[in-house]
């Protein structure tokens, strides 16, 4: 890609041609989108969506897709059948012949579904396209990591031009075990949920704290209900919210003694009612065993409620202790039971904290600034 010296704006060989593809999973469609909304201010910018269309059939009307700004020429991809299915190839190959057809000058990769696009991955690279990878997990998380995404991994991150990260903490992982230099840029800020609650009032309620997102083991919601469980004598009518869907929730539930105090929301949360868990709540809490950046934090922070979590990973880079929230130790929960007490017994803190997050996100995790980092690194590749 090259650039006006003097106007520092991109130069189009073609006025067909795009500049750069975004190619995203559904799974990150909210930071996707934000950012290539972004970028398109800047370049000619295509986007392929991949999705694994299950409960909802509706990709446009049930996702973020229908936020991308419609000068961005947009493909769809939807898959069926498992992950590692031997369907997956003709997925892949579609996805290959988009990419090849619409020869970007750089093309973005931020963790393809399929596991076979290793392959076209190589053959894009003797073609002599340009890939950034966007890696999310340098490391999987501790439930997760099989060996053939390993060594997937291995190879798109050995021949990527460029690799960006989401945090330093992952950053530096990346150069530790793969001896690459990498980019960190930050989660950006995305205020959708926000624009569905605009003129709806929702009361925040006394004592409501909050668990939202997909339940898994390294989430450490076991420590959350451990914690809440020491608390509710002391904390009158404490309330834990967990909203998430979840393979399986009876290693939860038997950790559960008082079950007046808790709300159960274990399903996938549709995003059109995601805003209401967060406007109810005082606090997110995040217990966390690993993590290596997470987007509740900001989905918390732009409706103006702070988070606790544990200093794990990326994520305690999105907490400024005892400004937009509290860190706490991981695995503990005396630790996070005192922190919840803390906030939730001190209400003049609570209320700052609260004022604070609102303006603190949007400063910190502006999406143009960071669609513009991004577009600077892009622009490396050739210098």
């Amino acid at each position: 890609m090259k650039l006006n010296k003097e106007s520092k704006q991109p130069i189009v060989a073609r006025s067909e041609k795009l500049q750069i593809m975004y190619c995203s999973a559904d799974y990150f469609s909210d930071i996707a989108v934000t950012i290539a909304n972004e970028l398109s201010q800047l370049c000619t910018l295509g986007f392929i969506y991949e999705c694994q269309i299950k409960k909802f059939d509706d990709v446009k009307t049930n996702s973020f897709f229908h936020f991308l700004h419609k000068t961005i020429k947009t493909f769809v991809i939807k898959r069926k059948g498992r992950r590692r299915s031997l369907i997956n190839l003709y997925y892949d190959s579609i996805l290959f012949w988009k990419i090849v057809v619409s020869n970007p000058g750089v093309l973005i990769l931020e963790t393809v579904a399929g596991p076979y696009f290793v392959f076209y991955f190589l053959i894009l690279k003797i073609l002599g396209f340009k890939i950034v990878l966007m890696l999310h997990d340098v490391v999987p998380h501790s439930e997760f990591g099989h060996w053939v995404d390993e060594w997937i991994k291995k190879i798109q991150i050995r021949f990527a031009d460029q690799i960006v990260t989401f945090s330093k903490n992952q950053n530096d992982m990346l150069f530790e075990i793969y001896k690459r230099e990498g980019h960190s840029i930050k989660l950006p800020y995305k205020d959708y949920y926000e624009r569905t609650y605009s003129n709806i009032s929702i009361q925040r309620e006394e004592n409501t704290i909050l668990f939202f997102g997909t339940i898994r083991p390294n989430k450490g919601l076991e420590t959350l209900i451990q914690a809440v469980e020491i608390i509710h004598n002391s904390v009158p009518n404490i309330n834990l919210i967990i909203a998430g869907q979840c393979s399986d929730f009876s290693r939860y539930e038997a950790l559960i003694k008082t079950s007046s105090i808790y709300e159960l929301h274990i399903e996938r949360i549709h995003d059109d009612v995601v805003g209401a868990f967060f406007l109810r709540s005082q606090l997110l809490v995040l217990p966390y065993h690993d993590a290596t950046q997470s987007g509740p934090p900001l989905i918390a922070y732009g409706f103006g409620c702070p988070v606790i979590a544990t200093k794990v990973g990326g994520i305690s880079e999105y907490i400024v202790d005892e400004k937009t929230g509290l860190l706490c130790e991981k695995d503990n929960p005396l630790d996070l039971a005192e922190k919840i007490c803390v906030l939730l017994n001190d209400r003049v803190r609570l209320k700052r904290m609260q004022e604070e997050v609102t303006h603190y996100v949007r400063e910190e995790y502006d999406a143009r600034k960071i669609a513009s980092k991004l577009y600077s690194i892009i622009n490396d590749i050739d210098a």
